[in-house]
């Protein structure tokens, strides 16, 4: 097996980095806030899958978002789709997306 060792960053990049991903975690908490709501539809969540950020967003909480959706009706609307568990949006194929919207609220 190879090891890899971490890149080398100084304070400043480390800091940069760290408000990278807290801004990324806070836009996709926003778009599942939408989804919990119902401010945003499923529709419309997919439609923002190639922004970098919320593209990376993983499908299965996406899908636990929506009212009325937990871990074992998500898993089971995947597999009845054919959607890997680690899937992202922005990995989504257009016949995947579709039945996800055809069957979301």
């Amino acid at each position: 097996m190879i090891e890899s060792t971490p890149p080398k960053l100084t304070n400043e990049e480390r800091l940069a980095a760290l408000e990278a991903a807290k801004v990324a975690r806070v836009k996709r908490a926003e778009v599942k806030r939408k989804l919990a709501s119902g401010e945003m539809s499923v529709e419309e969540a997919i439609s923002m899958k190639d922004d970098e950020i919320i593209g990376r967003l993983k499908v299965v909480d996406m899908i636990e978002a929506v009212r009325g959706f937990g871990s074992a009706k998500s898993e089971k609307l995947m597999k009845e789709i054919g959607i890997a568990k680690n899937r992202r949006l922005k990995g989504l194929g257009w016949k995947q997306a579709k039945e996800l919207i055809d069957r979301l609220p």
